[in-house]
């Protein structure tokens, strides 16, 4: 299942952008896929816009209710996935290799992992040195601050729901708790060496820096707590 959450994209001009994440979704090859589009109740068209859109090969669900944010959307995509696999798109990101998701079933199949995570190609102002661009040579890094982005991740279901998914409480960090707890819980990791996701690296998170920042330390804080009974101020954090 892929998963793509969204409110008023038409309105905020990203039909376009929409339209490619779409398509990227569709000409995946060497899997059997439905994408499911979490919508939170735009008014702008969207939902007619997707009902009327008829390129697909794969299957596209569609559920549209008010929510109160990015991760009450994402879990309601792990509820509803009919998947045994999950892989969160956003909305403005798109797939750029046809053989992406394929290529790292194979690679979580053969080593029984929980989750795989890759290469990504960051778009925007100061994504020439981003650390998406090569994770695996910033795993040290990783407790400092999560080295991962979603659109290259791909989970079993059922870690996810193992691991209770995203911590609504969190506007921006969650995906950092949720894949602390994860590590912490003894889930196990596996790298694919292809770069076949793209995302904006402009959205929510990168224009509310300092509150992605506060939110991280708070979750480093508790984490360090719990694993390595470390009691850390919030400056020390």
């Amino acid at each position: 299942t892929v998963v793509t959450f969204c409110y008023n994209p038409l309105k905020d001009g990203r039909k376009d952008a929409f339209i490619k994440n779409l398509e990227s979704v569709q000409i995946q090859t060497g899997v059997l896929l439905e994408h499911l589009i979490i919508d939170g109740a735009s008014t702008d068209g969207t939902i007619d816009f997707l009902t009327a859109y008829s390129n697909t090969q794969y299957d596209i669900r569609i559920m549209s209710k008010s929510d109160t944010g990015i991760y009450e959307a994402m879990n309601r995509g792990i509820a509803l996935s009919q998947g045994k696999y999950v892989i969160f798109l956003n909305t403005d990101d798109y797939y750029h290799c046809p053989d992406g998701i394929a290529r790292s079933v194979k690679v979580l199949e053969e080593n029984d992992c929980s989750f795989t995570f890759s290469p990504i190609n960051p778009i925007g102002p100061h994504t020439q040195h981003s650390p998406h661009r090569n994770p695996q040579r910033r795993l040290h890094k990783f407790f400092l601050f999560c080295t991962l982005p979603h659109p290259s991740m791909l989970f079993r279901r059922t870690a996810l729901v193992e691991t209770d998914g995203y911590d609504e409480t969190y506007r921006l960090a969650a995906d950092y708790d949720m894949m602390l707890r994860m590590v912490s819980e003894g889930h196990k990791a596996c790298f694919v060496n292809c770069c076949f996701a793209t995302f904006l690296a402009s959205g929510f998170s990168q224009q509310n820096r300092e509150l992605n920042v506060m939110e991280k330390a708070r979750i480093g804080r508790n984490f360090h707590n719990k694993v390595f009974g470390t009691k850390l101020t919030d400056t020390e954090a």
